[in-house]
């Protein structure tokens, strides 16, 4: 019997850790040209969550499932070699930028969607992009960042 419990509890933790997690496209091809266009609209305010147009690029570039949208969420950004810098839309898409006009590909990035539990814990993220990490991050370990800088 407390076999059973303790693996009820287990099951129960371990599906609360589960986020969706995407990593972007190889290419911008991807991306619809009306969205590729106005690249240069994004990024350009503080907050932090996103503009519909920001919300649209990013569920194009990580190919997210339909009914996602990020449009209005509140969107962490990390990077540095293992993911412990917090940086900003503003700088993302600076570097996004840069990329599209020297027709390079997207800078390898990481998205994670969290679920409302997830979202609690994180200090109310929506999700967080770690882009320029060499290491990819465990959901608990986005969360715990997040937390840190709420």
């Amino acid at each position: 019997m407390r076999r059973y419990i303790l693996f009820c509890f287990w099951l129960i933790m371990s599906t609360s850790m589960i986020a969706q997690v995407y990593v972007v496209t190889k290419s911008f091809d991807y991306i619809p040209k009306e969205i590729l266009n106005d690249i240069d609209k994004m990024g350009v305010d503080g907050y932090l969550s996103l503009t519909d147009l920001e919300g649209k690029y990013i569920n194009a570039i990580f190919q997210v499932e339909a009914d996602i949208n990020l449009s209005g969420k509140k969107v962490c950004f990390l990077t540095g070699n293992i993911g412990t810098n917090k940086s900003d839309k503003k700088t993302y898409f600076m570097i996004e930028r840069r990329r599209v006009h020297s027709n390079s590909s997207p800078h390898y990035s990481v998205l994670y969607v969290l679920n409302a539990t997830q979202k609690e814990r994180s200090g109310g993220y929506d999700g967080a992009i770690v882009y320029g990490s060499k290491k990819f991050l465990s959901v608990k370990e986005v969360i715990k960042r997040l937390r840190k800088f709420h």
